[in-house]
């Protein structure tokens, strides 16, 4: 908890610095934020990060469970790629796996896409032009990814 509140800390500092003003508790905790031109104040949302996820990147239907399983260490995503040499040497031997390393390449091009689609739109444009090679290389990706999967588990009898 004291890291949650150190991180609040400074995110309030960030805010201050930033022009806004901060509401606060009785016991100091902050509340709500808002531009010192602004006439109302909004609520710091305090929303869980898979509906967060689900709201940013709700048609990336696995976005939230591949970013969640590196987060709480799950294996089938962590999966130990790293290993000691077998030889006795202090040699740290490394397999790339395509499906970690998609899972990245797919939730980076999509945190892309919601930054290109929410500036556009709050710079008053319509971002869908810009949008389309994102959208085609996360399509092409994902397609790749997919095949490689059916050709791996045909490959190894479970299809």
């Amino acid at each position: 908890m004291a890291k949650i509140e150190q991180w609040l800390a400074k995110l309030v500092v960030i805010a201050e610095q930033a022009g806004l003003d901060v509401v606060r508790q009785a016991n100091g905790k902050p509340t709500k934020l808002r531009w010192a031109t602004a006439s109302t104040y909004r609520g710091i949302p305090l929303d869980k990060t898979a509906d967060l996820v689900e709201r940013a990147f709700g048609e990336y239907q696995a976005l939230y469970q591949m970013g969640s399983s590196i987060a709480h260490s799950m294996s089938w995503m962590l999966d130990d790629n790293a290993h000691v040499a077998a030889d006795g040497s202090s040699a740290v031997l490394y397999h790339s796996d395509p499906y970690a390393h998609g899972a990245a390449a797919i939730t980076a091009i999509a945190a892309a896409e919601s930054v290109v689609r929410d500036f556009g739109r709050y710079m008053g444009f319509d971002p869908e032009h810009a949008l389309v090679p994102y959208r085609r290389r996360r399509e092409a990706l994902d397609t790749l990814i997919n095949e490689y999967a059916v050709g791996r588990l045909g490959a190894v009898g479970h299809m």
